[in-house]
Order: structure tokens, then C-alpha cells, then sequence
């Protein structure tokens, strides 16, 4: 398996719930914007392979841990179309 694969699973198995509620549907939809800054200040400052992978392996992470159950919750409320 993939280390991807490995982060996503535990941030999805143990995580995802409680800070989705604990942070609420819209801070949970504006961690991906936040991650993709940061990892284009990490790459800009840092610009080798290794920064590239880095970004985004946390990219893909925060992306089906944090982002797609907030999406699926918000559709389900009805908050988002």
C-alpha cells in the first residue's frame, strides 16, 4: 500500500469524524484551499522533488479525509447543490 493510502485510511478511520465535528462543515471545506497554499509556499521555498511529493501526498490526504466527508455531509443536510 501506498503511504498515501496508509494516512488516508487513519485520518479517515479515526479523525475525520470528530474534527469534522469539532470544526464544523465550512472550516472542514477550507482546509483544502489552506493545504494548497501551504504546499506552494513548502515548494517555492524549497523547490526540489521531494517538496513536489511532500505537497502532494497532503493534498490527496486532507483531500478524501477532511474534504469529501464534509462534502457528503453538507450534501445530505442540503447545504451545498
Amino acid at each position: 500500500m501506498h503511504t498515501c493510502t496508509h494516512a488516508h485510511l487513519h485520518m479517515r478511520m479515526h479523525t475525520s469524524g470528530r474534527l469534522l465535528r469539532h470544526l464544523g462543515i465550512t472550516l472542514s471545506l477550507t482546509t483544502m484551499p489552506m493545504v494548497c497554499a501551504l504546499g506552494i509556499l513548502m515548494v517555492g521555498a524549497r523547490p526540489c522533488m521531494s517538496s513536489v511529493a511532500l505537497a502532494e501526498v497532503l493534498r490527496k490526504v486532507i483531500g478524501y479525509s477532511m474534504v469529501k466527508p464534509a462534502r457528503e455531509v453538507s450534501r445530505r443536510l442540503g447545504v451545498l447543490a
